[in-house]
């Protein structure tokens, strides 16, 4: 168990385009979000923060299209980690007819709202929600960041 690491890539568009092509029959649009969320294990408190994101994304004018599970190993991972490790997930936003700009504003303000909602639930956690960038993070040892997020 280390303090945590993370890394913050540019978002592989076509792999996540044929991951939800592929895993959801859906078809992401030209300019889409991605979240990277750490949400709690009980399916109750997961469940009210995916309502409550969703909403706001709504409101907003955009669509959550698909939350997908993101493939983790936690056999890398000390006691601390496992003890309170959360359900790693991303969650995809399709738009339509917005630039690159607007989008980003959009996405920031659901984020904030959603946010705001839910400042008392220890289980949410928007690592990063973006167009353009994507991120992993845990609390792990660096080393161990590809082990985990295979």
């Amino acid at each position: 168990t280390g303090d945590g690491c993370g890394l913050l890539i540019q978002k592989p568009d076509t792999f996540f385009r044929d991951v939800i092509r592929n895993d959801f029959g859906i078809e992401l649009s030209k300019k889409y979000g991605i979240g990277s969320i750490m949400l709690s294990k009980e399916a109750k408190h997961a469940d009210k923060a995916k309502a409550i994101f969703t909403e706001e994304m709504a409101a907003q004018g955009l669509e959550v299209v698909a939350w997908r599970t993101v493939p983790t190993n936690s056999e890398c991972l000390g006691p601390i980690a496992l003890e309170s490790q959360p359900d790693f997930v991303q969650v995809f936003i399709n738009s339509e007819g917005l630039n690159t700009q607007e989008l980003a504003a959009k996405l920031l303000v659901a984020r904030r709202k959603a946010n705001k909602q839910l400042r008392n639930d220890d289980w949410f956690y928007v690592a990063s929600l973006s167009e353009k960038i994507v991120s992993y993070k845990g609390l792990m040892m660096p080393v161990d960041l590809p082990r985990f997020f295979p």
